[in-house]
């Protein structure tokens, strides 16, 4: 998703849902009022509108301890490398990019005060984002976005479940999937939490962490 315009046509020919950020323009009544009353539910993915342009800015989550969990060093040592910050800042696209990823964040806020139902997604995968950490910056952008904490998590786990039509998953609760993570502070408190985590649980089995990260793949 980009434009204003395609968003309204294809809330009128009965979508399901809308994928990355609408970035053209500010949403307006008319597809806030078609989302609504036909439950098409809005993923922005915000941290593939961010990684656009914010690596030129070398930031501090870059190579922070739940990143370094995740992702290969040298692959982190290439992210703040001189070379690659300063190719990032090359971008002729920049000045285009920061101001399309604040019409997203006004989407956003916009669509969450409108009561329409938010999902969690981070195009992970492709460039330059990494399946595993971007699921908590998006976390933390939606929040810095206006989002509430616990409309954030919610995003990510009953909004997604329901979304994806998942009856066993999303919440806590007798007939429900023992899928959760446990963290040390309150991630009501302040979302960046939700990265410092004690045990995961994959359908009731706590997974071994430890052994995980330090085990080699198979020749």
């Amino acid at each position: 998703m980009f434009s204003l315009d395609d968003a309204k046509g294809l809330v009128i020919a009965g979508i399901d849902g809308l994928v990355h950020s609408i970035r053209d323009r500010d949403v307006d009544q008319a597809l806030i009022d078609g989302m609504r009353a036909n439950d098409v539910f809005y993923v922005p993915t915000l941290v593939a509108h961010e990684t656009a342009f914010s690596y030129a800015d070398a930031p501090d989550w870059v190579g922070e301890p739940a990143m370094r969990a995740t992702v290969a060093a040298p692959v982190i040592e290439w992210l703040t490398s001189d070379t690659f910050v300063s190719q990032a800042a090359m971008n002729p696209a920049m000045n285009e990019l920061r101001d399309q990823y604040a019409t997203a964040q006004r989407n956003l806020k916009a669509l969450i005060d409108a009561g329409v139902t938010i999902g969690l997604g981070t195009d992970s995968g492709t460039s330059n984002r990494f399946p595993g950490y971007m699921e908590h910056r998006e976390l933390e952008l939606m929040v810095a976005a206006g989002a509430t904490p616990q409309q954030a998590i919610e995003a990510a786990t009953s909004n997604g479940a329901r979304i994806l039509e998942l009856e066993h998953a999303g919440a806590i609760g007798a007939g429900t999937r023992a899928d959760f993570i446990v963290i040390e502070a309150d991630p009501l408190a302040d979302i960046v939490a939700t990265r410092n985590i004690v045990e995961v649980s994959h359908g009731g089995r706590y997974l071994d962490r430890e052994g995980m990260a330090v085990r080699q793949p198979d020749p």
